[in-house]
C-alpha cells in the first residue's frame, strides 16, 4: 500500500516534468502557429495524462490553470521553443519534488529503507551472535532484521544447500510466522530433498498447521527420516504425538515404548517418555463413560473457514469451568461421530466420572486458540445427566450459528 502511494507520487512527478521539459524538445510546431493551436495542443496532452491514469483530478485541474495563466500573461509566446515562462517551470518541478517527498516520509518509506540498509550491513554480525554464540543474543528488533538481511541475500544469490532458507525457516517458525516458515523449508528441501533436520523442522510447522493435508506431509516427511536413519528419536517422538492425538494409542505406545529402549534413563528426556507412555497406557484403558458426538458443519460454515480449528468439549453444568474433556480437529464438512471419554481429563481428579450432570459444546475458531474467543462461533446441548457406558448427542454448526 505505501508502495503504491509512493509509486503514484512519483508517476505524477513524471507527467510534470514530462510537460515542462520533454514537450519543448518535440518537433516544434511552425513558429507560425496560432497560440490557441498550442494552447489546445498543451491541454490535449494533460487530458491524455490524466484519463490514462498517469495524472490525479486535482493535479490536471492545477495543471491546467497554470497552462491558461501562462498564455495569458505572455501574448509573445509563439511556442515553447522560442520562449518559455521558466519561473512556471520552476515551481511545478518544485511542486512534484515536494509532492513526492510529503509522500515518501508520510509513509514511513525512508524507515523502511534505513531497516533494510542496516540488516544487510549487519548480516554477518546477526550470524555470529544467532549461529555461534558470539556477543549478545540478538533482540526481537534484529531477529527481525536477521530475517530481512537473510532474505534480501537469498533472493539476490543462489542458496548451496538450502542452509540459507533452512536458517530463514527456523527463524520464522520460532516468531510463530508458520506459513512463511514453511515455505522457506519448501524451498530448502527442493534445494536438499533428503536432509533430515530440513525434514523435521518442515515436519514440526506442518504439525501446527490446520491445512486438511498438514498431517499425511509430515508423516511423509518423517517416514523420510526414518528410512535413512530408523532409530531418529525426533522423528519417532513426534509420529507417537501424532498418533496420540488422531486417537491410535497402540500405535502411540509402540512408539513411545520403542524411543523408550533408545533413551539411557540418566537421560532428561527418558522421565518425559515415561511419562506419555503412562498416559498412553491410561488413554487404553476401557473408558468407564462415553459421550459420542455427532456434530454436523454446513458446507457453507467450511467452506467460509478453511483454516478453522473445531474444539468439542464437555462441561460440568455446575462447580468448574475447566472441561471434563476436550477433542480438538480441523474443521470439516458434513457429518462426523466424535467420543468424549472418561480418560480425557485435562485434570487429575476432574473428568466425565467425576460430575453428575455436563453440556456438550463445539466451537469454531478461526485462529486455531484454545483461548476462546467472544466472537466464535459456537453451540450447546441441553445438560446431560451422567451414567455409565456409552451416551450420544447430536449438534449441528449452520452458516446462522458461524455467522455470529
Amino acid at each position: 500500500m505505501m508502495m503504491n502511494q509512493f509509486l503514484l507520487a512519483a508517476a505524477v512527478m513524471t507527467v510534470v516534468l514530462l510537460v515542462v521539459f520533454v514537450w519543448p524538445l518535440r518537433t516544434a510546431p511552425a513558429v507560425s502557429a496560432s497560440r490557441k493551436e498550442l494552447f489546445a495542443e498543451k491541454l490535449a496532452l494533460l487530458v491524455q495524462a490524466r484519463d490514462s491514469g498517469q495524472l490525479a483530478e486535482d493535479d490536471f485541474a492545477q495543471a491546467a490553470a497554470e497552462l491558461k495563466q501562462q498564455f495569458m500573461t505572455d501574448p509573445s509566446l509563439v511556442s515553447l521553443q522560442t520562449g518559455g515562462n521558466w519561473s512556471w517551470r520552476l515551481a511545478a518541478i518544485a511542486a512534484a519534488v515536494v509532492l513526492t517527498t510529503s509522500v515518501y516520509v508520510a509513509t514511513g518509506q525512508y524507515r523502511q529503507l534505513q531497516q533494510w540498509d542496516r540488516a544487510v550491513t549487519n548480516l554477518a554480525g546477526y550470524g555470529e551472535r544467532a549461529l555461534l554464540g558470539k556477543g549478545e543474543p540478538l533482540t526481537e528488533a534484529e531477529i527481525d532484521e536477521f530475517a530481512l538481511g537473510l532474505r534480501t541475500k537469498l533472493l539476490q544469490q543462489d542458496d548451496q544447500g538450502g542452509m540459507g532458507w533452512f536458517l530463514l525457516g527456523r527463524i520464522w517458525f520460532s516468531q510463530g510466522l508458520n506459513a512463511d516458515a514453511l515455505d522457506a523449508f519448501e524451498q530448502a528441501l527442493k534445494l536438499a530433498p533428503d536432509n533430515s533436520n530440513m525434514l523435521l523442522s518442515y515436519a514440526q510447522a506442518l504439525l501446527v498447521n490446520n491445512a486438511p493435508d498438514a498431517a499425511q506431509k509430515a508423516a511423509a516427511s518423517l517416514g523420510k527420516v526414518l528410512t535413512k536413519d530408523p532409530t531418529n528419536t525426533d522423528a519417532i517422538s513426534m509420529l507417537a504425538l501424532m498418533a496420540q492425538e488422531r486417537g491410535d494409542y497402540k500405535e502411540a505406545k509402540a512408539a513411545w515404548e520403542l524411543l523408550l529402549g533408545q533413551i539411557e534413563p540418566q537421560d532428561p528426556r527418558y522421565s518425559r517418555i515415561e511419562q506419555q507412555l503412562a498416559e498412553v497406557q491410561r488413554l487404553m484403558t476401557p473408558a468407564k463413560r462415553t459421550i459420542a458426538v455427532t456434530l454436523t458443519i454446513d458446507p457453507a460454515v467450511a467452506t467460509a473457514n478453511p483454516q478453522a480449528t473445531i474444539f468439542v468439549f464437555a462441561k460440568a453444568v455446575e462447580g468448574s469451568g475447566m472441561p471434563l474433556a476436550v477433542h480438538k480437529m480441523p474443521i470439516f464438512s458434513g457429518s462426523q461421530t466424535i467420543e468424549l471419554t472418561s480418560q480425557m481429563q485435562m485434570q487429575a481428579g476432574w473428568g466425565l466420572d467425576s460430575v453428575a450432570q455436563a453440556a456438550v459444546q463445539v466451537r469454531l475458531s478461526r485462529t486455531g486458540a484454545i483461548t476462546a474467543d467472544a466472537n466464535d462461533p459456537q453451540v450447546s446441548s441441553s445438560p446431560l445427566v451422567l451414567k455409565d457406558g456409552l451416551q450420544q448427542v447430536s449438534l449441528q454448526l449452520t452458516a446462522g450459528a458461524a455467522g455470529n
